[in-house]
């Protein structure tokens, strides 16, 4: 899983660029051990958020919804081809 640290106005945050359970382990409680696991190192190092960046519609939203992450509205996706 792809993370860095990543300052901003609060402090630090804790960016995941991507996380994904193999189709075998999801629903069963691999995602979540995994993404608590990696709160509990954000927390260890200092972190004060985790930022999870997923495409919208994706079954990824709803996980991360139902473990207690928001959207953000302050946050944009841009691109140019």
């Amino acid at each position: 899983m792809p993370r860095r640290k990543k300052p901003r106005p609060g402090g630090m945050e804790y960016v995941t660029d991507r996380f994904c359970a193999a189709r075998e382990f999801q629903r069963r409680g691999a995602g979540g051990l995994f993404l608590s696991m990696g709160e509990e190192e954000a927390k260890r190092i200092g972190m004060n958020a985790v930022i999870l960046i997923a495409g919208r519609g994706f079954p990824a939203e709803s996980f991360y919804m139902k473990n207690n992450f928001r959207l953000l509205d302050s946050l944009a996706a841009f691109v140019k081809k």
